[in-house]
């Protein structure tokens, strides 16, 4: 019922060929071959066969390495350009191909828009540019930017702080920055916000009100002539 065809056979290259085939016409319990034991045998009780099969294992000896999520043996691995060995170098993976590092440089690493050289690592992209996360910084302090905000002035990004300081206008009550949407108002030459432009003596709101101002600082009408301001 059951005849082994061939025996194993090893191939030039490490690789084990297990070969073999069987007839069987009728409906029979099924029995693994005595003549080889392999786990992935097909587990049915019941089997119906009228030709002839064969089954081929194969099992791969030597040396491979694991990369992209598949086995590869050394002298396969190799770049998709150039065809270096890539088994014990560094490689980058690119439109579904690996690279060595020079030649990905030379087809596919962007250039940096401050030191205008290629790109082999981290990339910022920014301005409608990539850049070295170590090149992309502050126009004022030089600190690299990371993952901050950052404020464009005159063509030139700044950090928060340095943009406040050079460029924000200030209030002229309190000394904070007068934001984008904070209400404010502009009276005795000066940038007020909202609430901060009170009587420097009673400290009411003087918003929408008639002022009198002494030593540049408004006043309301009943304080208009006070002594101590």
């Amino acid at each position: 019922m059951m005849q082994l065809i061939s025996l194993t056979e090893l191939t030039p290259t490490g690789v084990f060929f297990l070969k073999f085939s069987f007839i069987q016409s009728e409906f029979v319990p099924h029995v693994s071959p005595p003549e080889i034991l392999i786990s992935t045998w097909p587990p049915v009780s019941w089997i119906m066969i009228v030709n002839i099969i064969t089954i081929v294992v194969v099992l791969s000896r030597g040396p491979f390495l694991v990369a992209l999520g598949r086995s590869w043996h050394p002298e396969e691995f190799n770049c998709h350009y150039c065809h270096m060995s890539l088994a014990d170098v560094s490689f980058v993976e690119e439109q579904n191909n690996v690279y060595c590092e020079n030649c990905y440089e030379e087809f596919f690493a962007p250039t940096c828009a401050r030191c205008n050289t290629k790109i082999m690592g981290e990339v910022m992209h920014a301005l409608r540019q990539t850049w070295h996360t170590t090149c992309f910084v502050c126009a004022a302090c030089g600190k690299p930017f990371g993952n901050s905000l950052f404020h464009m002035e005159d063509g030139e990004p700044y950090c928060e702080k340095d943009y406040i300081a050079l460029f924000s206008t200030k209030c002229h009550g309190c000394d904070f920055p007068v934001e984008a949407g904070d209400k404010f108002i502009e009276a005795l030459g000066h940038t007020w916000h909202d609430t901060c432009f009170v009587c420097a003596v009673c400290h009411v709101n003087l918003e929408g009100q008639p002022f009198y101002s002494k030593k540049d600082k408004p006043l309301c009408k009943k304080h208009a002539h006070a002594i101590n301001v």
